[in-house]
């Protein structure tokens, strides 16, 4: 018998013409950049490789369908690749903002017209603060995060992960440096966020944790001596009067942020602290302290990327704020946003 090319579809003479099925991986590591790194990740890659194949067939029924854990639906039928498109035209097309000058918002007041396309968020039209400045402050070094045992109080700075918070017998430090929030600013809103890690002893029981900062910004990178972060915070007066609880239900995706819960009443006192110079003196660091919450189950567990585990998912901290003598008023806003190369046929 004669080979039959049943792929490329060369062969016009067939009364039926064979069906293929693409199916595309949709999981959270295709979110990751490849490597070499370029401006592109997996699933960009794969997205443009289908493109190409796809212009490029000829007499088959192709159909598309994702995979994912658990499992994924079929996102378009088996169809002929020259037909009318199925379903009447009910086919949803995903475009995202390729450019940081391709979105933008507008603040209409009484008195002007403020336009801000340099803003790490798009606040809604109608009645939202406007003129809210954002810092994303990273840990810089390798000695900005910390694990310590509780029960003995070993301390591994410079590991490559953060363990939550196994068997509630860790409590992990977190320091962020060189920040730029100036003094006697408003917080409006701040969220210690974390990259997921790849752990077999990831699982999905809740993690209850307690966050809590350090007054005052005297004690430096963290070392490896015993109980060096319960020290840092042992005296009422080193600590917050604030403290945050926060609950992890997510799932961990390697490589994907979590954020917790709001820490601004955190970051309000440790700012309002008179020593505080951001961002041209000393004082410009917030340390942040997470333990378990007292009584709480402990079966929960999560890893997450520390500093020294790879640099480009070290923990960060991200900060609204209002500027000193900015009114904290609400204005009339609009947003513009614009999608580049959006592929509707």
């Amino acid at each position: 018998a004669d080979d039959t090319d049943i792929f490329f579809g060369t062969n016009s003479n067939l009364d039926v013409y064979p069906n293929v099925l693409l199916i595309v991986d949709t999981s959270g590591s295709m979110n990751w950049q490849t490597n070499p790194p370029s401006n592109n990740n997996r699933i960009g890659h794969v997205k443009e490789a289908l493109r190409i194949l796809i212009n490029d067939l000829n007499n088959v029924n192709v159909g598309l369908m994702r995979f994912s854990n658990p499992g994924g639906p079929v996102l378009y039928p088996v169809s002929p690749i020259d037909g009318d498109v199925v379903g009447g035209g009910n086919v949803a097309v995903v475009a995202s903002v390729a450019d940081s000058s391709d979105d933008a918002m507008e603040a209409v007041t009484s008195s002007a017209t403020v336009f801000q396309n340099d803003s790490q968020r798009l606040y809604l039209p109608k009645t939202q603060q406007f003129g809210v400045s954002t810092d994303v402050i990273s840990v810089n070094n390798d000695n900005g995060d910390s694990r310590e045992r509780i029960s003995d109080g070993h301390n591994w700075t410079g590991s490559t992960e953060l363990d939550f918070l196994h068997d509630n017998d860790y409590m992990i430090g977190l320091r962020f440096g060189n920040t730029n929030v100036p003094p006697n600013a408003q917080i409006l809103d701040a969220r210690v966020e974390l990259f997921g890690r790849d752990n077999p002893s990831n699982n999905s029981d809740p993690v209850f944790v307690q966050i809590v900062g350090e007054r005052d910004e005297t004690g430096g990178n963290y070392e490896n001596i015993n109980r060096h972060l319960f020290n840092r915070i042992d005296e009422p007066s080193e600590r917050t009067v604030a403290v945050v609880n926060w609950t992890l239900t997510d799932e961990v995706e390697h490589r994907m942020p979590m954020q917790s819960a709001d820490v601004s009443s955190i970051v309000q006192q440790i700012v309002d602290n008179p020593a505080w110079n951001a961002p041209s003196g000393e004082e410009d660091d917030v340390s942040l302290m997470l333990a378990p919450q007292s009584g709480a189950p402990d079966t929960g567990r999560r890893f997450f990327y520390s500093r020294n585990g790879n640099p480009n998912f070290a923990p960060r901290l991200v900060v609204d704020y209002l500027n000193p003598g900015v009114p904290n008023s609400e204005v009339d806003s609009q947003v513009g946003v614009r999608f580049q190369n959006v592929r509707v046929p």
